[in-house]
């Protein structure tokens, strides 16, 4: 997903096939709208209705990738990836879907891509599609 702080919208991709997610901007530029949206192997969206530094992006997957022992834990190989890299942690919450926070505020007028890993497989070993 690409994300424009300021102005633009957000998209996702995964290895495979486009994770599209867009989030209108507010009049003013100073955060994004709160919008679902995916295919039907994995979603992502904020976990605030306004984009603020303390906003995380939940990630939620049809099929379970994580095992029990990872769920509430922060993930050494996160499913998520983010371009360009900003700092953070992806904590599990269940075996499907997981929150990556960001380590500080998200820099203005930056576009960021969220994508799936190259390589993600699910519990049974099928790779997962976004």
């Amino acid at each position: 997903m690409k994300m424009m702080r300021g102005r633009g919208g957000v998209r996702g991709r995964g290895h495979g096939a486009w994770l599209m997610w867009w989030l209108g901007m507010l009049a003013a530029g100073t955060g994004c709208s709160r919008r679902d949206t995916g295919t039907a192997g994995a979603q992502l969206r904020m976990t605030t209705s306004e984009l603020t530094p303390g906003t995380g992006f939940e990630l939620v997957l049809e099929r379970p990738v994580a095992s029990f022992a990872e769920v509430g834990t922060t993930s050494a190989v996160p499913p998520l990836r983010v371009e360009p890299a900003v700092p953070g942690d992806f904590v599990w919450r269940s075996r499907r879907s997981g929150v990556f926070r960001p380590g500080a505020a998200l820099p203005l007028g930056t576009t960021l891509e969220f994508r799936l890993r190259e390589g993600l497989r699910d519990a049974e070993g099928r790779p997962v599609a976004g």
